[in-house]
């Protein structure tokens, strides 16, 4: 039998390896976005859509996998999951057009909602309410590395093997995933969790909703979510068309403005434990809040010239206000609720992601050459993620 130091890291291990599994749909296929775009001759809008579909599909994911996860275990729908999400990728692959790879993108959406959702249950379940928020920082850190790596790899399959082999990446990914889960998780939900029964009839969700710790920490936490999935989802589009850069690069500039939201991340792990998570979310508001609103200065022209690099600055500082929110935001949705604990994880994802899947069509539609509309949307929703959680914050942790 393991003991209790071996069993948390196993588990903490295996959901560091599960909670980047978006990565590989969306930051993975920046640099292909718009040369698949071209070669299956989709417009800006329908090319988007291949994103805002995933986002979309993963919320949905969501709010079918969380009560379900809390009823008859993590194991069995992690399991499904990635199964679904590896033989979704390849069909990617295999599109032979834009309305073929919509398709295929929403059903490996519903299999990759089930890795990050289950991986935080799993944390909330080995490491407790007090443990939550330190490893989340750890945990969001890993994925902002990832971030960093994952457009550089794909601009480079875009560049040397075309679009297709992203997604051929992405379904090894999955298959690799699915042969650790079964052999080495064991299963974290607590026996005869109180409430498990009520989640697993959907009621939790109505708990959850009715429950100021959690809509006013998921509400904010995924303002600022959006506004840096707006940034990932134009990034390519502003980089590679607006400046005109090559996919290799805009992965590079791309990895480099993700660099403040990971060594954010690492930072809110070390002042959760001593500041509690509902402080260092507001801190992280107030960043984000101000590299929006200097972005959309910018682009306005006021103070001086939107070029390249002054973009990417005021997008960093969002990015770094991002590393403070997301992972506490996570947290502290989850921490008071352990018996419900995947289903909290289900509706904050639902609700992060389908803000996402919104935001990304009305950044699709508003597009117009230039990075003006991205960056309004970004100052909007930071801005709004800023006063909301200043006016309703709850109390202390």
């Amino acid at each position: 039998m393991p003991t209790v130091i071996e069993h948390r890291r196993r588990c903490g291990s295996l959901a560091l390896f599960l909670v980047v599994m978006p990565l590989f749909g969306v930051d993975l296929m920046l640099p292909a976005m718009p040369v698949f775009g071209r070669e299956l001759g989709a417009g800006v809008p329908a090319t988007q859509a291949t994103l805002s579909v995933f986002a979309l599909g993963f919320a949905l994911m969501h709010l079918i996998l969380g009560p379900l996860a809390d009823r008859y275990g993590r194991r069995p729908c992690l399991i499904a999951g990635l199964a679904l999400y590896t033989a979704a990728s390849i069909a990617c692959a295999l599109a032979e057009s834009i309305e073929m790879l919509i398709a295929a993108r929403a059903v490996q959406a519903l299999g990759a909602g089930s890795g990050p959702l289950i991986a935080r249950a799993v944390i909330r379940d080995v490491y407790g309410a007090e443990g939550a928020g330190r490893m989340m920082g750890f945990v969001m850190a890993f994925f902002g590395t990832g971030a960093i790596v994952t457009p550089i790899v794909g601009g480079l399959l875009v560049d040397t093997l075309g679009w297709q082999s992203c997604f051929y990446v992405a379904g090894v990914y999955g298959a690799i995933m699915l042969a650790a889960v079964t052999l080495l998780l064991p299963e974290t939900l607590p026996q005869r969790a109180p409430g498990a029964a009520r989640a697993a009839l959907g009621k939790g969700f109505f708990v959850l909703l009715g429950d100021r710790r959690f809509i006013v920490v998921t509400a904010s936490g995924c303002l600022i979510a959006s506004a840096m999935f707006c940034w990932i989802s134009g990034s390519s589009f502003a980089i590679q068309d607006v400046f005109g850069q090559s996919a290799t690069m805009h992965g590079v500039l791309y990895a480099a403005t993700v660099a403040g939201f990971v060594l954010m991340s690492l930072v809110t792990a070390r002042l959760a434990p001593r500041l509690g998570s509902y402080r260092v979310l507001g801190i992280g508001t107030l960043i984000a809040a101000t590299g929006g609103a200097l972005g959309l200065g910018l682009a306005l022209g006021l103070g001086t010239e939107l070029t390249l690099f002054a973009m990417l600055a005021a997008v960093s500082l969002m990015a770094m206000g991002h590393g403070f929110c997301l992972p506490q935001s996570m947290a502290a949705s989850v921490a008071p609720f352990p018996h419900l604990a995947a289903t909290a994880s289900a509706l904050f994802g639902f609700l992060q992601y389908g803000f996402n899947s919104v935001v990304v069509m009305l950044s699709g539609t508003l597009y117009d050459g230039t990075a003006l509309p991205m960056l309004a949307i970004v100052a909007s929703l930071t801005a709004s993620g800023a006063l909301l959680y200043a006016l309703f914050r709850p109390h202390n942790d």
